[in-house]
């Protein structure tokens, strides 16, 4: 499950599996928590590939904030947000 989102992610059961699809919102990806230390017990956690993308190299805190703004920005000016399908 997404820590972000809820989503239920899809995982592969091997990488030949990753290195063969294309990417979708909804796919797993294994993420630092605090990016400035590695892939270390603790500091790791499953989250959609967007996620992580967005995420890259900022704080999830700072991932979080620019969420909000969009959507904020989003719902005061009333533009439709659609739901990326199942």
């Amino acid at each position: 499950m997404n820590h972000y989102t809820g989503w239920n992610l899809e995982n592969f059961a091997t990488t030949s599996l990753w290195n063969n699809h294309q990417l979708h919102p909804r796919t797993a990806s294994l993420d630092r928590i605090d990016s400035k230390l590695g892939y270390i017990e603790g500091n790791v956690q499953f989250v959609s590939v967007m996620a992580n993308y967005a995420k890259l190299d900022f704080q999830e805190a700072q991932l979080l904030e620019f969420c909000k703004a969009v959507y904020d920005y989003r719902y005061h000016y009333s533009f439709p947000i659609k739901k990326y399908p199942n």
